[in-house]
């Protein structure tokens, strides 16, 4: 039967195969003789002994004061003044180490310095054998959080899930800030001409409103239509009496053209016409009288002085002057004959 060596063995290398064995010895595999057989299985283990008897109680020690613990020579050896440690007491270097040489070895203070007595740390004793299980103890008390642990690497990418179900609509989240001013739109379409509203209920009245400037003159109005005729006033006063006028009477064959003033009266020598110096608004020029001449602007009443006869007088004028009341005055003007 070939034998299957393992390929590439290092040097020294061991095969076992059944109860043979081969070594490699750099040029091949070489048989080894057999020096022991086979290890047997394990036997029963044996029934736990009796406890032995308790010993007798030894004697009792000789007792010592431990008045000071240091963790280590070197802090013992600095504390050159130490406190709470009188002369001829005890210190001992006590670190929960089983095994530092330190451990346990117990000084003398002689009142200046501390002296090595001895190592109170005893051999190792043997491994005891494992205890059995104990009961389960009580639920211990929940520990701190611990701190976040490092990100994770990012997993694969899963499978899509299955749609869920419809939540329930979120509460309203708050107004949020003002948004920036947006850029202006195109111009839209005219839209439709919408129906005529209601008509608003009236204002109240609203305060009086400051002076205003002074508007500007407006242009001429139009001539307004004729009014009516007004009433007929009160009968005034009796004038106050005027001083005596002077009367020019010129009788020439032409008409005066210097030294004449409104009211002086010209006779035309050849037809015996008497004529007024009028001004009628416009200009001022010779009127006919005729016999009885231009009615004139009604004057108030005078006072009545005297009655004449014309026949008295020679080259005398006659002008006829009208009352507020209508009555016909007959004035003689000439020189007395």
């Amino acid at each position: 039967m070939a034998i299957n060596f393992p390929s590439s063995p290092s040097l020294n290398d061991l095969y076992t195969l059944g109860t043979r064995q081969w070594k490699w010895n750099g040029n091949g595999w070489a048989l080894q003789p057999l020096t022991a057989g086979f290890t047997g299985s394990i036997g029963y283990t044996g029934s736990k002994g009796d406890i032995g008897y308790t010993g007798s109680k030894g004697d009792t020690g000789l007792g010592f004061n431990i008045a000071k613990t240091y963790t280590s020579v070197a802090n013992l050896a600095a504390d050159t003044s130490p406190t709470g440690i009188n002369t001829g007491e005890f210190a001992i270097i006590e670190n929960g180490s089983l095994t530092d040489a330190e451990n346990s070895r117990l000084y003398l203070w002689n009142g200046a310095a501390y002296s090595f007595v001895s190592d109170l740390s005893g051999t190792i004793g043997f491994t005891g054998s494992k205890g059995f299980t104990g009961s389960k103890g009580d639920q211990g008390i929940i520990g701190y959080t611990g701190s976040k642990g490092d990100q994770g690497v990012i997993g694969y990418t899963g499978s899509k899930g299955f749609t869920g179900s419809k939540g329930d609509i979120g509460y309203t989240g708050s107004k949020g800030d003002q948004g920036d001013i947006g850029y202006t739109g195109s111009k839209g379409d005219i839209g439709f001409t919408g129906s005529k509203g209601f008509t608003g209920s009236k204002g109240d009245i609203g305060f009086t409103g400051s002076k205003g400037d002074i508007g500007y003159t407006g242009s001429k109005g139009f001539t307004g239509s004729k009014g009516d005729i007004g009433f007929t006033g009160s009968k005034g006063d009796i004038g106050y009496t005027g001083s005596e006028g002077n009367l020019d009477i010129t009788t020439s064959a032409t008409p005066p053209s210097s030294g004449v003033g409104e009211g002086d009266i010209w006779v035309d020598n050849a037809t015996g016409v008497q004529y007024f110096y009028y001004n009628d608004g416009n200009s001022t020029q010779w009127v006919e009288l005729s016999n009885q001449g231009v009615v004139g602007f009604t004057g108030s009443q005078g006072a009545q002085v005297a009655t004449v006869d014309s026949s008295n007088f020679s080259n005398a004028v006659t002008l006829l002057i009208k009352n507020s009341s209508g009555t016909t005055l007959k004035t003689i003007i000439g020189n007395a004959s």
